[in-house]
């Protein structure tokens, strides 16, 4: 179905090559769900830090360039889990490891990429018409050779991040392949809501977790070559259960935020209060088989002021221990698709996935996808309130083979590091 669409307008009739590297910043900037967030800081804190952030800290960060150069045989590793476990890993293979140049770190920073991208962040921050002058295309060019130049000059030999679609990322995956090294994306989502080539194709290599991602991907029209199942670098080891616990005496409730970004080539409008619909719902189903009070896990995406002021904080009580200590104290979990499933699976205790839909249409407005639809028998899914009940009243469990599908261990590089070898 066509629809309207701003950005691609924009994109496509203004002719400008380089807007394209910030596609992914725009939809963010155009269709970006309403802030939750209640607990704004004053004016003089939010000055405060953004001095600290792009000047005193930068400015220290400029002695460590004096003394930590990039050696031979390093990777480039970006990602928002795991980052010790994935350096030790890599190490155990020959690579020492940096972040990338646009990041505040004791051996890969460069002060001026740093600096250009923060600038060019602020300038995307200000709206359209800053991102469509002469001077910001002209930043973008300066930015662009300043990296060129930094990868073919460093003794970096790969890159390894956890998405294609934000400008730093693109922009340095082009590249990559311009030098001839390779580039991975590790799917950083144990369990993907979509799957999609919209997403993760641009990176000569997709590192997932298990062999289920990969068949899904294949079906998909991913390319099956470029697919490597690695494992998850923080679960080395997967206890065989015979079953997982289910019991309804201490249940945790995962919360189901928006969807942070666009996620297809086509716009989805999202509701926010969607949010409490979901835990509403799962309220009735469990007041009515006579369930009192829950622990409510919110998202990291989530403001806890947003739901002490809409939720009934008599049933839900807020938990706010690490993740390991929630998991291994729960009875239950009852969430959305999320990669919390399978790390509930590791430590033996099942987790009802609950999405409620219409039509195979999600609450976030997005088509929900395999084994979210329920099309998988050894997952249980509850696509309506009436299937929640069902499948707590009969205890209907997740299969222990499942994780087994979903995460490959031990965790295994090798096939990473023969495609870096190849190349030198």
């Amino acid at each position: 179905m066509k629809q309207f669409n701003f950005t691609k307008y924009i994109m496509y009739n203004k002719s400008q090559n380089y807007l394209s590297y910030f596609e992914w910043e725009l939809l963010l900037s155009f269709y970006r769900i309403p802030s939750q967030d209640l607990r704004k800081p004053h004016p003089l804190i939010s000055k405060l830090r953004k001095t600290i952030k792009n000047f005193i800290v930068p400015y220290l960060f400029q002695f460590t360039q004096l003394y930590n150069k990039i050696s031979s045989d390093t990777v480039i590793y970006e990602s928002y889990f795991a980052i010790k476990n994935m350096e030790s890993e890599l190490n155990k293979i020959g690579f020492k490891v940096t972040q990338p140049p646009w990041r505040l770190s004791k051996n890969g920073y460069d002060s001026a990429i740093y600096k250009i991208s923060t600038v060019l962040k602020e300038n995307v921050d200000k709206g359209l018409n800053s991102i469509l002058s002469e001077d910001f295309q002209n930043l973008v060019e300066l930015y662009m050779s300043y990296l060129y130049k930094y990868y073919k000059n460093s003794n970096i030999k790969a890159i390894i991040l956890p998405y294609d679609l934000p400008a730093n990322e693109k922009i340095s995956i082009e590249i990559f392949k311009k030098l001839n090294k390779p580039s991975f994306i590790f799917l950083h989502g144990g369990m993907p809501a979509h799957y999609t080539t919209h997403r993760f194709n641009t990176s000569d290599y997709l590192m997932v977790w298990g062999d289920e991602h990969k068949k899904n991907y294949i079906k998909e029209g991913f390319n099956e070559d470029k697919i490597i199942v690695t494992g998850h670098p923080y679960y080395q080891k997967i206890v065989d259960y015979v079953e997982y616990r289910f019991d309804l005496k201490n249940i945790l409730v995962l919360s189901k935020p928006p969807v942070g970004g666009q996620k297809t080539d086509k716009i989805i409008l999202q509701d926010l209060a969607n949010s409490l619909l979901y835990l509403y719902m799962i309220e009735d189903v469990l007041k009515s088989i006579g369930i009192s009070n829950v622990r409510l896990r919110l998202h990291q995406s989530d403001d806890i002021c947003y739901y002490e002021n809409n939720i009934n904080t008599d049933f839900y009580k807020f938990d706010k221990n690490y993740l390991k200590k929630s998991l291994s104290e729960s009875s239950l979990i009852i969430g959305p698709g999320s990669t919390v499933f399978l790390e509930a699976l590791c430590y033996g205790v099942n987790y009802v996935i609950f999405e409620p839909s219409i039509d195979g249409i999600g609450m976030n407005n997005y088509k929900l996808c395999t084994p979210l639809i329920g099309d998988d028998p050894e997952i249980p899914v509850a696509n309506s309130t009436n299937e929640l009940k069902y499948i707590l009243k009969l205890k209907i469990s997740v299969n222990p083979n499942v994780l087994k599908k979903y995460m490959k261990t031990p965790f295994n590089l090798n096939a990473v590091k023969k495609i870096i070898d190849q190349n030198y």
